[in-house]
Order: structure tokens, then sequence, then C-alpha cells
């Protein structure tokens, strides 16, 4: 058992010397963002309690219930992840002798593969917890969105998080000769889109349960409206004084306006911003690898 040195020279001759990095860095990157995504899920649940009509031990229990996920199927998705690694890597394919280094690029794809199918099914089982807390009595002042600001930075968090690996792949893997063509950018320019819809996929059913309460306050300010109308042309036809039936009126019509411009969405002017700068990441990367390919060839 040795090192294919052939094997060495080829990696280093055609300047696939990066393959080595690409997976470690991808694995520390992937249990990074874990220990950012579970304090985001803290600030979440924190803004939830605020507009969840549940005492404090009962929202504390059923968050403990939702969060939980079965130690069985994270195995599972865990052990799936590693199977799909290992037949992506295929070492049967490389070489028939042993290779140290053949070794450890199967061990660690196998690892990243097995955390990227352990994260995934994370994700899917975190997707419950506000899908739950909504189904529960909510208290939501329109004017007042800041308890539901966790999950639009939470929705940020992601966008920046695919876009990020995606800034991995194009500075670790050899793909700078294609990075001058239309194929490049235009896979690019999906997957930029692709975080935009996660990043407002994310924040999906907060928006339905605002919209929802939107609409309730606004059926009151119309009631109230139409009553003030009906009102004035009352008081107007029988010769009353309808100075104050305009100013109940004009009251109504202003609350109107006011409800009228509240937000359905958990995010603000600043994170639009930083959602355009987040889709501009892969895109600086694939240029700050092709610079340094043309300064170093």
């Amino acid at each position: 058992m040795c090192i294919r040195d052939s094997y060495w020279d080829e990696l280093f001759s055609q300047r696939y010397w990066r393959a080595i990095f690409v997976q470690p860095v991808i694995i520390v990157y992937i249990l990074i963002l874990e220990r950012v995504f579970k304090r985001m899920e803290a600030g979440v649940i924190k803004g939830l309690g605020e507009v969840v009509s549940l005492s404090e031990q009962e929202y504390k229990q059923l968050v403990d219930k939702t969060t939980t996920m079965n130690v069985r199927n994270e195995l599972m998705a865990f052990l799936v992840g590693a199977v799909l690694g290992l037949l992506v890597a295929s070492p049967w394919d490389l070489y028939q002798d042993f290779s140290w280094l053949i070794l450890y690029l199967t061990l660690v794809n196998c690892l990243m593969y097995a955390l990227l199918g352990w994260v995934i099914y994370a994700s899917i089982s975190g997707t419950r917890l506000p899908a739950e807390l909504y189904r529960q009595p909510l208290e939501i002042d329109m004017f007042n969105l800041k308890p539901f600001e966790p999950i639009g930075r939470q929705s940020l968090a992601i966008s920046l998080s695919f876009m990020g690996g995606i800034a991995i792949s194009l500075l670790f893997s050899d793909v700078s000769a294609g990075m001058l063509t239309i194929q490049f950018w235009a896979v690019y320019l999906v997957l930029v889109l692709v975080a935009v819809l996660v990043f407002f996929l994310n924040m999906m059913p907060t928006h339905r349960v605002l919209t929802a309460a939107k609409s309730e306050e606004m059926d009151v300010v119309m009631q109230n409206l139409h009553a003030a109308y009906r009102k004035l042309t009352r008081n107007k036809a029988s010769g009353f004084n309808v100075q104050a039936a305009v100013e109940e009126l004009n009251a109504w019509k202003i609350s109107h306006e006011i409800v009228d411009e509240t937000k359905t969405w958990p995010y603000s002017i600043e994170t639009l911003r930083n959602l355009l700068f987040t889709a501009l990441i892969p895109g600086a990367a694939a240029l700050v690898r092709l610079v340094a390919e043309i300064y170093f060839d």
C-alpha cells in the first residue's frame, strides 16, 4: 500500500489540487451555519412568543415538542447522504490499486454529503415550528411587526448561506475555463433566482398570517367607513349639521389609508439591500477566481 505519486503529479499538473480542499471547507462551512441557524431559530421562537396567545409554560412545551427531531430519522438522513457521497465519488472507477489520496477524497466526500443530508432533513423538520405556532390563537398588531423581524433575518441568512456555498465551489472547483461562457452566467442567474425564491418562500407562512390579519383590520375599517358615509348622507338629506359626520368619515378614510400601507412581509429595505448584496457574492467569487487564474498564468 502506497501513495500513488502519479496521481499526485496529475492532480497538480492539471491544476486540480483545489479539489482536495473543497469538501473540508464545505464541511466546516456547514458546521458553522448549523450554529448560526440555531441562534436564529431561538430569535424566531422568542419573537413569535410575543404574538402567540399561550402561557409561557404552554408555549415552551409546544416549542419543545415541535423542534425535537426524531433521532432515527436524523441518522437515516445522515446515512443516505453518506451513501450518495460514496456513489458520487465512485473511488472504484478511479484506480484499482490502493491510494491514500483517493481514500481521503472518498471519506471527506461521504462526510460532506452526510452532513448535507442531515441539514436538509433538519431544514424540512424546522418548517414545522412556524406552521404549528401559526395554528395557535394569535394577537397581531399590524403596526408592530417587530416580533416577525427574526423570520426576515432568518430568510436572508438562508439565501446568504446558499450563495456562500456557491461561492466556495467557484473558488475551489476547476471552473475557470467556463467562466467566460454564456452558459456559466445563465446557470449563475438561475442560482441567484433560486436564492431569492428561497428568501420569499421561507417567509410565505408569515406573509399569509399577516395578510389575514390585515384583511380583518381592513374589514373593520371598511364597515365603519361605509357606516360613516351613510350617516353623512342621511344627515345631509334631513338637513342636520353634517360637520360631525364629515369628521367621522375623514377619520375612517385616514384609518383606511394607514391600514392599507401596513406591511405583510417581515423584512425591511435594509434586508432587501442585503439580499441584493448576497446575490452578487458568487459572481464576485467567480471574477476573483478568473483574475487570479489570469494573473498566475
